[in-house]
This record gives structure tokens, C-alpha cells and sequence, in this order.
């Protein structure tokens, strides 16, 4: 029979062990609560203007595209339509669709056949390429 004191609890080598894995997962877990945290409010804005000019290249393509003014693309299929901006939106005439909101300014150019538009918005001009004419 064995007497003597018997000991519970957390040995020196246990809490070292523990310190190394809390010490280890503190940083992981900050990071991920930084990039949890990430405003991605400031490119939300470009990834809407991208898909609008996408859509706005695909709808173009299905019929000749020529520039009617410098503010305004020519359309035809079977019916002339034009896109122009309309309280600041760039619109498909007529109807109602919208590629682009909040658009201030906008001039269509054409370049070796191609057509390139040219828009302000929040300050800062982009130049996108539409399609061939």
C-alpha cells in the first residue's frame, strides 16, 4: 500500500505548453478579427461601375454602335436607341435601363474604330474601352 501526498493540478511542463499555444492563436485570432473588420464599402463602388460597363459592352454588341454626340452613343438593331446620362445615370433611350450610377460627366470617342468613353465620377475621370464600331 502506498501512502504519501498525491498531487493534482497543472505541471511546469503543461503550463509551458499552454503559454506556447495561447501565445501562438492570440496573433492568428487578431488578424482574422482584422480582416473581419475590413470597410470594403470603398470597393463597392468600383465593382459596380465594372459589371454596369460589362453589361454596357454585352447589350452593345448585338447591334452597330456609332457615337451620335459627344454625350451621347447611337444604338441600332431593328429600333434606334441611345445611351445618355439622365440625372446622373447612364441610360438606355428609351426605357429605363441603368448601366451606371452617379455619374457627373461623360464623352464617347472613337479610337482606330474602337469606341472609348470617358466618365467623372466622385472627382476622377475613367477611360474605358466599349467596343469596335
Amino acid at each position: 500500500m502506498k501512502s504519501g501526498v498525491i498531487l493534482s493540478g497543472f505541471t511546469m511542463i503543461e503550463m509551458i505548453i499552454a503559454l506556447m499555444c495561447v501565445s501562438i492563436f492570440v496573433p492568428i485570432i487578431g488578424k482574422c478579427i482584422d480582416v473581419i473588420q475590413f470597410d470594403q464599402s470603398v470597393y463597392v463602388n468600383e465593382m459596380e461601375d465594372i459589371v454596369g460597363i460589362e453589361q454596357l459592352r454585352l447589350y452593345l454588341a448585338k447591334g452597330s454602335v456609332s457615337i451620335e454626340s459627344e454625350y451621347s452613343l447611337l444604338y441600332q438593331t431593328d429600333k434606334e436607341y441611345y445611351v445618355s446620362i439622365v440625372n446622373n445615370h447612364l441610360t438606355l433611350h428609351p426605357g429605363n435601363l441603368v448601366f451606371i450610377t452617379d455619374i457627373d460627366m461623360v464623352n464617347f470617342y472613337e479610337i482606330d474604330n474602337s469606341i472609348c468613353m470617358q466618365y467623372l465620377k466622385n472627382g476622377e475621370y475613367y477611360d474605358v474601352w466599349i467596343g469596335y464600331k
